[in-house]
């Protein structure tokens, strides 16, 4: 179901305040991966789990982040599908539940 801004015009503005406040979580837990990254003791062996998968969670999060950008400047221009939002709280394992309820609401208002 989409969202009708005409019906609804706090409509894109919450969904604008969701997107961004879910994209600064994922920019600090970039940062906090970042931290680890940049602490790990050396010399750093290939085989090394942990910073093995520092390294594949820094890159789950930057793309999770361009789908973030992507989404917030559809939603200044474009109505966005719940089924967009619900694609994303699938495949992003930065989402916890209050953040994918919080989304849900913001773009779930003419259904609620």
């Amino acid at each position: 179901m989409a969202i009708d801004k005409d019906e609804d015009p706090a409509a894109g503005s919450a969904g604008l305040r969701a997107l961004t406040a879910f994209k600064k979580q994922l920019e600090e837990a970039k940062s906090q991966v970042n931290k680890e990254i940049g602490n790990y003791p050396s010399p750093i062996p290939a085989c090394d789990a942990q910073f093995n998968y520092l390294l594949e969670e820094r890159s789950k999060i930057s793309v999770a982040l361009k789908r973030v950008d992507t989404l917030l400047t559809k939603c200044q221009t474009e109505i966005l599908e719940i089924e967009t939002i619900e694609e994303l709280i699938k495949t992003s394992n930065q989402i916890d539940d209050r953040m994918a309820a919080g989304l849900r609401a913001a773009f779930n208002r003419t259904n609620p």
